[in-house]
C-alpha cells in the first residue's frame, strides 16, 4: 500500500477564528478545543476553551510562538468582523 501526498495546507500567521486541539490533560480526555479570538501586540494569542457542545468551559493565552507550530483544526467565521461596544454604567 501507498499513499500518495499531494498539496498539503500551509499555516502561516494564526488567524482569529481558528480552532486548535487541547494539548493535553484533562480539556484532551474531555475533547475540548481552543478558539483563537485576538493576537494582541505583545505577540500573545488569546484563546477561548469549548467543549465539544461549543460552550465556553475557559480562557487562556499561549505565546504566539507556541500557537504558529500549532496546525488549526477548525475554523469559526465571523469572529474576525465581531464589533463590540463598551457604554458607561448609570
Amino acid at each position: 500500500m501507498k499513499v500518495n501526498v499531494t498539496d498539503l495546507p500551509s499555516f502561516s500567521q494564526p488567524v482569529v477564528g481558528n480552532v486548535y486541539a487541547i494539548g493535553g490533560g484533562y480539556g484532551r480526555r474531555e475533547g475540548h478545543c481552543m478558539v483563537l479570538l485576538a493576537v494582541t501586540k505583545k505577540q500573545s494569542c488569546l484563546l477561548m476553551v469549548i467543549d465539544k457542545e461549543g460552550e465556553p468551559v475557559g480562557v487562556t493565552s499561549y505565546g504566539l510562538h507556541a500557537i504558529e507550530e500549532r496546525a488549526p483544526i477548525a475554523f469559526v467565521r465571523g469572529l474576525d468582523d465581531l464589533n463590540l461596544n463598551m457604554e458607561p454604567l448609570s
